[in-house]
């Protein structure tokens, strides 16, 4: 319980509890460092240190600026009015409740001014209030022995209204003072709300702004917050709140005493003095008392006393491990439970009053119980971890082909469980068809069981896929063999149905006689796995044609130059004759015995090509010559103006000569030398005319170039005579 006791004139007076102030003296003791209550239990008998809080007071002669969260402790709009209402002057004298100290002097009189400022000079009561300045504080200039708070041109005559009030009870009351919606000179729109708080016996002053806008057009919008003593030598200011064009809002700033303490702390033990210091050291045996005072002194000498009682109880207790079971096998777990705490802290880093562990080795798990805030007490239980048997298992083979077995054997422990082979032996026998893992789980005497595993390899057997390239074809036929192994072999067995054999992956072999063939292959794996297979007819040999044929001219001439073929081939299904005639159209032939007509001179080899029904071919040829006859004719006269039809055109006539375009070129002089007519085909002659009119008769020239069907150029020179 807390007793609060004020010292006037040396006689000691309780006084209750009450909410305090901002500011106010005030006593809270306790255990160090921090605590929520005066009461306090240790776990046993121990040292313990003690703390007294107090608000700090210190004499007045220096101060300390800070700023704190806005929350003014009265209602602008309450207290009791100060008559002002004309610009710019001081009001009457207030009587304050209680005496202020401020910079070193007791006042329990002080003056308000209608632009935000109080003084402890009561000269100022009812006299001009100047609202012009520009110095910032501290300065001679502006008022001495004064709270700014904020000082500013503000008129009361035009809106706003100043009111004080005090609140709280002795020791610890509050003077305050409101400048309540006051509007600004020449800026009569804005209005300024403001807050002064004096604190009896801690002397703290605090300034609360609500609001303070700035009237930029009128003193340059200066303000200031502060404190300045009694010379205007000395002043504090918040910062940023010294003379100047600033604006505020919901701000609040607090002056605190900050000289040499105004205040004692003494510690008790009942009747008996312990010390003078804020923490105080004790022994604490059993469930005791201490008393914490702390004693101010107030500027016009009185005293107020708090005390607070600490009351220290001592409780020791103890905590309890149980489990339900405290011998495992590796690998298995168990719940530990713990009561007769609050919280707990295990070796194992969990807080819970319950956990599950499982340990790898045997030993002790312990548990740290705290009780009562901070007491704590400890308990440990051992563990004992058996380890598993030393199971083993092997396979013998380890690998299998399809269809064989394997026999699977054990060791290290006393009974045993197979899976998925049936059992309970420490050896089984299994027969796999696929890779199979199997696993043993092996239990010793003290009940602690251990699983191992062992893989069985199925190898499949090889399937074997035959090929033969080609697999059929004609006579004298070379195939190659091969086979699609899966797995690949390492050794390799063929048979064929000749009688020959080979042991290569790839063998090769000519079948010279026309007819069917069997081959079989048998290959071992490279994991011993074997296998067989038989290809029925896997090559197919087709009997071969006899290509054979005769002509009945192997030499012809351009007057006749046509051959007859007879086929004299055996096994023969299609033919096909090539006569090596590209000039002709009718080069190529699939007749079984075609005729060809020989386009021009030269030797010429005839091939025959015959075809079985299986493709199988065979081929012959001869040689045909054909012979050309050549001769040219020139006439030397010609009757083109007669009317008989006989003779009438000079046109020279040949065989075997000027054949192709360009082959032939004949001119026709007269007898100056002139070409009378020309021709390059060998058809067109002339008639005796030159550009359709009869000519003289006579003797004419001509010259004639023609190439024979050799190839072979030749010139001809001489006349010819036109008759009447």
């Amino acid at each position: 319980m807390k007793y609060k006791i004020f010292f006037l004139v040396f006689i000691f007076v309780p006084i209750l509890n009450w909410a305090q102030a901002p500011g106010c003296p005030s006593l809270e003791a306790g255990p160090a460092p921090t605590f929520h209550s005066s009461d306090t239990t240790i776990c046993g008998p121990s040292n313990l240190t003690l703390t007294a809080n107090v608000f700090h007071v210190g004499l007045t002669n220096t101060y300390t600026v800070s700023s704190i969260p806005y929350a003014p402790p009265y209602p602008f709009t309450s207290g009791t009015a100060i008559p002002i209402s004309q610009d710019d002057y001081f009001g009457p004298v207030v009587n304050l409740p209680f005496k202020f100290c401020f910079f070193g002097q007791p006042y329990d009189k002080l003056v308000v001014g209608a632009n935000g400022i109080i003084t402890f000079d009561l000269s100022f009561a009812n006299q001009y209030c100047s609202w012009s300045f520009s110095n910032t504080l501290p300065s001679t200039s502006l008022f001495k022995n004064a709270i700014f708070g904020a000082y500013h041109d503000i008129h009361p005559g035009v809106c706003g209204a100043f009111r004080y009030g005090v609140v709280g009870s002795y020791p610890c009351r509050s003077f305050i003072m409101n400048f309540d919606h006051v509007c600004h000179f020449s800026c009569t729109t804005i209005q300024s709300t403001l807050q002064v708080v004096l604190y009896e016996g801690t002397n703290v002053i605090e300034v609360h702004i609500l609001n303070k806008p700035t009237c930029y057009s009128w003193n340059s919008g200066n303000a200031v917050i502060g404190i300045q003593n009694a010379a205007g030598t000395v002043a504090y200011v918040p910062p940023g709140r010294n003379t100047g064009p600033w604006t505020a809002s919901n701000e609040a700033w607090r002056f605190t005493p900050n000289g040499a303490p105004s205040y004692t702390i003494s510690w008790f033990h009942g009747a008996n003095l312990l010390g003078y210091n804020a923490q105080q050291p004790v022994y604490v045996a059993q469930t005791d008392s201490f008393i914490a005072i702390a004693t101010y002194e107030y500027c016009d000498g009185s005293q107020v006393i708090y005390r607070d009682t600490v009351h220290v109880y001592v409780n020791p207790q103890d905590i309890k491990i149980t489990t339900t079971d405290s011998v495992l096998c590796l690998g298995e777990s168990t719940t530990l439970n713990v009561a007769g705490g609050n919280s707990y802290t295990w070796n194992t880093g969990a807080t819970t009053p319950s956990v599950t562990v499982s340990p790898t080795t045997s030993g002790y798990y312990s548990v740290t119980g705290t009780y009562m805030g901070t007491c704590i007490a400890v308990d440990s239980i051992y563990i004992t971890v058996n380890q598993p048997p030393p199971v083993q298992v092997s396979a013998t083979p380890s690998q299998i082909c399809i269809g064989d077995s394997t026999q699977l054997n054990a060791s290290g422990a006393n009974s045993w469980t197979w899976s998925p082979a049936a059992g309970n032996n420490a050896s089984v026998i299994v027969s796999p068809t696929t890779n199979t893992s199997y696993s043993v789980t092996g239990t010793d005497a003290n009940g602690c069981t251990k699983s191992a595993n062992v893989n069985v390899v199925v190898n499949p057997n090889p399937t074997i896929q035959m090929q033969a390239s080609p697999p059929n074809g004609c006579e004298d036929l070379f195939v190659q063999f091969s086979a699609n192994i899966d797995p690949p072999a390492v050794s390799y067995n063929w048979l064929f149905s000749d009688g020959t054999t080979s042991n290569q992956p790839t063998p090769a072999k000519v079948f010279t006689n026309p007819g069917k063939y069997d081959a079989t292959l048998s290959v071992v794996t490279a994991d011993g796995c074997t296998s067989s297979k038989t290809d029925l007819g896997i090559v197919d040999v087709y009997i071969k044609p006899v290509s054979s044929f005769i002509a009945d001219s192997n030499y012809v001439t351009m007057d006749d130059p046509v051959v007859n073929f007879t086929d004299m081939s055996t096994n023969g299904a299609t033919y096909y004759w090539d006569f090596n005639d590209f000039s002709s159209a009718y080069n190529y032939s699939n007749e079984a015995s075609p005729s060809h007509t020989f386009s021009a001179p030269g030797d010429y080899i005839v091939w025959q090509t015959v075809y079985s029904e299986h493709g199988c071919s065979d081929k012959s040829y001869t040689v045909i010559h054909v012979q050309l006859n050549m001769f040219f004719y020139v006439p030397n006269a010609f009757s083109p103006y007669n009317a008989d039809g006989i003779n009438d055109v000079f046109k020279p006539s040949g065989v075997g000569v000027g054949l192709d375009k360009g082959s032939y070129i004949m001119n026709i002089y007269d007898r100056w030398g002139k070409i009378v007519f020309s021709s390059d085909d060998i058809n067109k002659g002339w008639d005796g005319r030159i550009n359709g009119r009869k000519q003289v008769p006579g003797i004419y020239s001509y010259r004639i170039e023609v190439q024979y069907g050799d190839g072979l150029w030749h010139v001809f020179n001489g006349r010819v005579t036109v008759l009447e």
